[in-house]
């Protein structure tokens, strides 16, 4: 078995608050002048147990747990990743054909990706800490949370595929997933933790209005509980892959007790190296269709 890194780490969650019993909580994308930027209050857990995907890989599956490692060489060098058309015309191409493979679906739509290139002063200066207060483009996500809900996955179907066919689309299986790596590698700086699906009940998922000046979706700030397992890849390199399961059909129709990811990046305790190069990284937000 390869050297395995189980680890302790500091996260952070969303607080269980009388607030949220009368309030849904909510983030705005723009700055109101009657409203306060967000009602999101986290608090920071500590000492929680964050268990080495490597060399345990295949005791894991998408079924059950909601992730998989995925191995994928892309055509697209490091320099490439800065070219928004390269990566969508060549990069999202290889990710959709790498995940229909392997979860052996009839057809992907790419929905959206992301850049991440850590700061050298995050998150030790206010100036680059990915607050709801100051969010900074292109840092790691450092609250736990799921980036959707049912309600919001269904229209975005409708939205991408119109309201007849989404509605045909919808009474199939359908997954909508994120898929992450590294650029650079090993990754020791900042790695992307995840939270074992069988092991997170639906309580520990509060959703929240995310609102836009013209439309609103919804995510989810996860509560924490000491029932949740998180697991991380240590030394990730850019041909391995993060799969991992957001909201699926099945949650939809409540065949699925538990459905979703939750996902943060976390401050590795073991990478004390002054040398460790900062992350750099991609994901990738896919919705996968089944006959």
């Amino acid at each position: 078995m390869a050297n395995v890194e189980d680890l302790e780490a500091t996260m952070y969650f969303l607080v269980e608050d009388d607030l949220y019993l009368k309030v849904k909580p909510y983030y705005l994308q723009q700055p109101s002048s009657v409203l306060p930027r967000h009602n999101l209050i986290f608090k920071d857990v500590n000492g929680i147990p964050v268990q080495d995907l490597r060399g345990r890989e295949h005791e894991y599956s998408f079924e059950e747990n909601g992730f998989a490692v995925l191995q994928m060489d892309t055509s697209l060098t490091l320099e490439d990743f800065t070219d928004p058309v390269k990566i969508a015309k060549i990069y999202c191409r290889e990710v959709a054909a790498s995940i229909l493979g392997y979860l052996k679906g009839s057809f992907v739509q790419v929905i959206d990706w992301e850049i991440r290139r850590r700061h050298p002063q995050f998150p030790f200066s206010k100036e680059f800490v990915n607050t709801m207060d100051k969010p900074i483009m292109g840092q790691p996500a450092m609250q736990a949370h799921v980036d959707s809900s049912p309600e919001s996955v269904r229209t975005l179907i409708k939205v991408l595929n119109g309201e007849d066919e989404g509605e045909r689309l919808m009474r199939k299986p359908y997954v909508y997933v994120n898929i992450w790596k590294p650029l650079k590698g090993p990754v020791r700086d900042w790695p992307l933790a995840l939270c074992n699906a069988s092991t997170c009940d639906l309580k520990d998922l509060v959703w929240s209005d995310v609102v836009w000046s013209s439309s609103q979706t919804e995510n989810a700030p996860m509560r924490y509980s000491p029932k949740q397992e998180w697991h991380y890849l240590s030394n990730q390199m850019p041909n391995e892959l993060l799969l991992f399961r957001q909201i699926d059909r099945e949650y939809d129709t409540k065949r699925r007790k538990h459905p979703s990811v939750g996902h943060n990046s976390f401050q590795n305790p073991l990478a004390t190296d002054q040398k460790v190069s900062y992350r750099e990284s991609i994901e990738l937000r896919a919705l996968v269709y089944f006959d």
